[in-house]
C-alpha cells in the first residue's frame, strides 16, 4: 500500500541498458539514500534532475522526473535490483 505522503518518482537507467521505473519515496528522501537502497553506489553514477546534474544530499522533490547515468559499471558498484 502507498504510503498517503510518497512523493512519486519516475527513473530512467541509462547505461548499457535502459530501464524505466516509477517508485514511491518518503518525502524528504535524498538521492544517496534512494541509490543505496537500490544497492547503486552513489559515486557510479551521475544523477540529473531537470537537466542539472545533482548533489547526492539533494531531497528529492515531488513529482520529479529522475536520470541516472552509470559512469563506472562492473564488479559490486554494477548491482541494482532486476525486475
Amino acid at each position: 500500500m502507498p504510503a498517503e505522503n510518497a512523493v512519486q518518482v519516475s527513473v530512467s537507467y541509462h547505461g548499457l541498458d535502459h530501464d524505466e521505473e516509477t517508485v514511491e519515496v518518503e518525502p524528504g528522501t535524498s538521492f544517496d539514500a534512494f541509490l543505496r537502497e537500490r544497492d547503486i553506489h552513489p559515486e557510479t553514477v551521475l544523477v540529473f534532475l531537470d537537466g542539472d546534474v545533482v548533489p547526492e544530499q539533494t531531497e528529492i522533490p515531488p513529482e520529479t522526473d529522475v536520470r541516472i547515468l552509470r559512469i563506472i559499471s562492473g564488479g559490486e558498484a554494477d548491482k541494482r535490483p532486476k525486475r
